[in-house]
C-alpha cells in the first residue's frame, strides 16, 4: 500500500453505495471505474451472562469507502445497501471542509479498499464467479447434494515403495 496514514480493517453493513464514475486516465492509464459506499460499523458484543446484546464504548459509526477499478466494478455488480461486508484498505485524512449546508468537517478520514468481501460472521455465502451457476443474489434454495461416487481403486504399488524418498528421480 502507498504511503498514508495507516492500515484500515473492519467489518460492518453497507449503508450507501454512490454513483460509479471514470477516471479521466492519460497517455499511460486507461480509465478506471471509481465507486464511494459508506459502512456502518458496530461495537456491539454479546453478553453471554445477560445473553443479551450491549453497545461498546465505541458505538457504531461510519466509515467512508473508495475502491478503484476491478474492484469497484465488483462492488457495483456484487453489494448493495444492507450486505455485510469486510473491508481492508489504507486510511487517509481528508481535509477539513464545510459543506453546502454550512456545516463545518474535521478529522474525517476515507479508506482507499485493497479489498472487499462477504462477512461470514451472519450467514453462508455463495459465491457468483462467472461460469459457476452460483449466485449471492439467488433467493432459490441450493440444490441438493450431489451423490458421492464410488471410491476409486487403490494404485498398485510395490509393497516396498516408500512415497518422497532420495531414491525419487523428481525430487
Amino acid at each position: 500500500m502507498s504511503s498514508g496514514y495507516g492500515f484500515a480493517a473492519f467489518s460492518g453493513g453497507v449503508t450507501w453505495i454512490g454513483e460509479p464514475r471514470q477516471t479521466k486516465g492519460n497517455g499511460n492509464y486507461k480509465p478506471r471505474t471509481v465507486v464511494n459506499f459508506s459502512v456502518a460499523v458496530s461495537k456491539d458484543r454479546y453478553n453471554e451472562d445477560t445473553k443479551q446484546w450491549e453497545q461498546d464504548a465505541g458505538g457504531k459509526y461510519y466509515e467512508s469507502v473508495t475502491a478503484f477499478g476491478r474492484l469497484a466494478d465488483n462492488i457495483i455488480a456484487s453489494l448493495k445497501p444492507g450486505d455485510r461486508v469486510v473491508v481492508i484498505g489504507e486510511r487517509d485524512p481528508k481535509p477539513a471542509y464545510q459543506d453546502r449546508n454550512g456545516v463545518q468537517h474535521e478529522n474525517e478520514n476515507q479508506v482507499t479498499a485493497k479489498a472487499v468481501g462477504p462477512d461470514l460472521s451472519m450467514w453462508p455465502w455463495s459465491n457468483n464467479r462467472p461460469g459457476n451457476g452460483g449466485s449471492s443474489r439467488s433467493s432459490a434454495p441450493a440444490a441438493a447434494p450431489a451423490k458421492k461416487a464410488a471410491p476409486a481403486a487403490k494404485p498398485a504399488t510395490a509393497p516396498d515403495q516408500v512415497f518422497g524418498s532420495d531414491d525419487d528421480e523428481e525430487w
